[in-house]
């Protein structure tokens, strides 16, 4: 099997790891079901970085494209990673 084949495999379950992460973050009933996207959502990210790695070292376009998905990933998963507002004072 060709490198560049294996390396886009990956890529694709790590982009598919990433946005269910996002989804299953948006839902949050459960503060459990939350830090479990949260650590799916991170370990996406930094697998990505990985690939683009990997991925210059075979094809400019491949990291590139990596490259795109990714700081998409990290811009839609800003609301998700920020700490929950603290309530206001006199208030339940």
């Amino acid at each position: 099997m060709k490198p560049e084949l294996m390396l886009s495999i990956v890529a694709i379950t790590i982009h598919l790891i990433g946005w269910g992460s996002l989804a299953l973050g948006a839902l949050r009933p459960v503060p459990a079901i939350r830090e479990i996207a949260d650590s799916l959502l991170l370990v996406s990210l930094f697998g990505q970085g990985i690939v683009i790695l990997v991925a210059s070292f075979f094809h400019l376009g491949c990291a590139l494209t990596s490259g795109l998905a990714l700081t998409l990933l990290l811009l839609l998963s800003i609301p998700s990673l920020a700490p929950e507002p603290a309530p206001e004072f006199g208030t339940r």
